[in-house]
Formats: structure tokens, sequence, C-alpha cells
């Protein structure tokens, strides 16, 4: 069950405050956030009331397995007119709520200079912290942001948690739901653990 993409460690590009994005990295960037541009006014003119049906699996620090391993029923919602989307269920656990959008959600900022014709570094830092920007292509565009504190005296610095966002961007394929993520993965170290490897995890993958 473990994710082999886990490394609760920054590149080496954090310490000079980033680099901008590549080529290749600024094509995944434009795909993902005119995506989730079209999305956000998609899903709010049209698919509000709509129901999306995801699988939630959950791993604590302790366990190798999935503790838990739910069917999620869930409805488009926009509780407030040009607010943010959400997907609203009666599941009582933790899970991803918000739509991700261009103006919503993990890559605000990143997304907010791709459309202004910037090209945005990998790495962003403000008051909360710092976040590292991996974009790789594969059968989705993937997005992965690696948080953490800036404590620059002592030592290194701690990934808090990496979130990858698998997207929708193939306009032929996806149709209305252009700009969905099929699959949200957060991890979270276990500190003081023996074993380097052993995380907190949370997937949400969307069921057609």
């Amino acid at each position: 069950y473990k994710d082999s993409q886990e490394n609760f460690s920054f590149g080496q590009a954090v310490l000079s405050g980033g680099r901008p994005l590549n080529d290749t990295e600024m094509s995944i960037a434009l795909r993902v956030c005119y995506a989730f541009r079209s999305k956000r006014t998609k899903f709010s003119a049209e698919l509000l009331g709509r129901d999306f049906n995801f699988n939630l699996k959950t791993k604590s620090c302790m366990s190798s397995t999935a503790e838990v391993d739910e069917l999620i029923g869930a409805k488009l919602s926009q509780l407030l007119i040009s607010g943010p989307l959400s997907f609203e269920s009666s599941y009582q656990g933790s899970y991803s709520r918000e739509v991700e959008t261009d103006t919503n959600g993990q890559l605000t900022h990143f997304c907010s200079q791709v459309l202004k014709g910037e090209t945005p570094l990998n790495v962003y830092e403000n008051a909360d912290g710092i976040s590292e920007y991996l974009l790789l292509s594969g059968v989705y565009d993937n997005v992965q942001i690696k948080t953490g504190s800036v404590n620059r005296e002592n030592g290194p610095l701690l990934v808090n948690s990496i979130v990858t966002l698998e997207v929708l961007t193939n306009q032929s394929v996806s149709g209305d739901l252009q700009g969905l993520v099929v699959k949200t993965t957060k991890s979270f170290p276990c500190r003081g653990a023996t074993d380097t490897e052993t995380s907190r995890t949370h997937i949400q993958t969307y069921l057609e």
C-alpha cells in the first residue's frame, strides 16, 4: 500500500527559492490551469446538483493496510453565489470536499500566474510556509504539491504534506468533466516513526 513516490524532503531548488518551470512543466501547467478554469465556469453554470461518487481509502501511521475503504456519494454544490464549489456528502469522516479550480484550492496562486501568461517558479513561499510543485504527465496530468514549514536555521526543511492531483485535461475525452481531479492522494509523514517510509495516507478516486 506504500506509495513509492513518497519522499518527504524538498528538492534542492527550494533552498535557492525555486526555479522557473521548464517548457514541459509549463505545458502541463497550462493544460491543468485552463482545465480548472473551464471546469469552474461549466460546473457552476451547468452541473450543480449532479451526483459524484468517490472511493476513499485511508491508512493511519501504524498500519500497512487501508483502514477505511468507503464509497462516498456527493452532490456538486456552491453554497455562495460565485463562491467555491464543493462536493457535499453525508459522509461523516474527512474527505476532499473542496473542488479544485483556478481560484480555489491547492493551485490558486500558481494558476493565477499561469493564466496571466507568466512562468511561475516551482517553489512558492508565503507566511503559511513553503510549497514545491512537481508536474508530471502520465495517463493524466499530475501536479504534486509538497508543503512544509520554513526553518532555514535548523537544518533541513520539513515537508508536512504531499498532495498529488491527477487531472482530466484531455478535452476530447473528458467532455463535461474537463478539469475534474480523478484522484487525490494526500500523504503526511509519521514523525518519530522508526520506519521512515511510514505515512498517513488518504486516497480519493472518482468513480465513473
